[in-house]
């Protein structure tokens, strides 16, 4: 299976003119079903190319 998500940029905070950005992914419901992830729970990200590899940190 495969999801297409659009990668969002948001303003986090303004600091003597200087402008701090988060980057988002939205995360469909059914993927979180899926994998059996729950909202709070602690991921780690494995850079691997140009890949982005997330998984449960629980999972170790």
């Amino acid at each position: 299976m495969s999801w297409r998500v659009k990668l969002e940029k948001r303003l986090a905070y303004k600091h003597k003119e200087k402008r701090h950005y988060k980057h988002l992914v939205a995360i469909p419901e059914e993927v979180l079903r899926k994998v059996g992830w729950s909202p709070g729970e602690e991921l780690e990200w494995v850079v691997s190319g140009n890949f982005l590899v997330l998984k449960s940190v629980a999972e170790e």
